[in-house]
């Protein structure tokens, strides 16, 4: 149980903002990993082999996270104000970005589409935005009501927002990939629900 412990520690000191230059250097990265999905995205675009409502959708999002990467690191780099303050700050801007972000998704994608229903990348990309935002106004509360972090809901939220934003970017990468997972798991439901 010592060893369980220790692990969540330490990987919470990783994830933790001013504990290490890890979780910037893995924002950075994590950032630049998604403007090369945008640009490989336009290159798709430009030979027809993807959409330009998908152009859109991963435009709107990598704008969105790039500014709010850019914000965070003014904020990480400058730590005007004090320590908790600026992680309430940060979480509130990230949770802001991504509602904000899944909010134009769903408003403007109809008419990129021209009428047609939402794509299974975008409807993923809400999903994931919305739940991200949701998580981020938790750990938020958590610092606000007990100015610490609490080790295991901040391992519960760093492993599901990383685990979210590798599904964002298959989403973009490979679109049609996740309508075959969707597929897939409608389909056992379906079977599932016919015994």
């Amino acid at each position: 149980m010592d060893y369980i412990k220790a692990f969540i520690v330490y990987y919470n000191e990783l994830f933790t903002v001013g504990a290490s230059d890890f979780f910037l250097k893995y924002l950075m990265s994590f950032s630049g990993l998604l403007f090369l999905v945008f640009c490989i995205t336009i290159i798709k675009a430009y030979f027809k082999k993807t959409s330009f409502s998908h152009l859109c959708l991963v435009a709107i999002v990598t704008l969105s996270y790039l500014s709010t990467d850019y914000l965070m690191t003014i904020e990480y780099l400058s730590e005007t104000g004090g320590f908790i303050d600026g992680i309430v700050n940060m979480y509130l801007m990230f949770s802001l970005f991504d509602s904000i972000t899944a909010l134009l998704i769903a408003l403007l994608f109809p008419f990129i589409r021209k009428g047609k229903t939402y794509s299974d990348a975008s409807i993923t990309t809400m999903y994931v935005l919305l739940v991200n935002s949701v998580l981020h106004l938790i750990l938020m509360s958590n610092y606000i009501t007990q100015n610490s972090l609490n080790p295991y809901l901040g391992f519960f939220y760093s492993i599901t927002v990383n685990i979210n934003d590798l599904i964002l970017l298959s989403a973009f990468l490979a679109p049609t990939f996740i309508t075959k997972v969707k597929s897939l798991f409608s389909e056992k439901l379906f079977l599932r629900q016919s015994d």
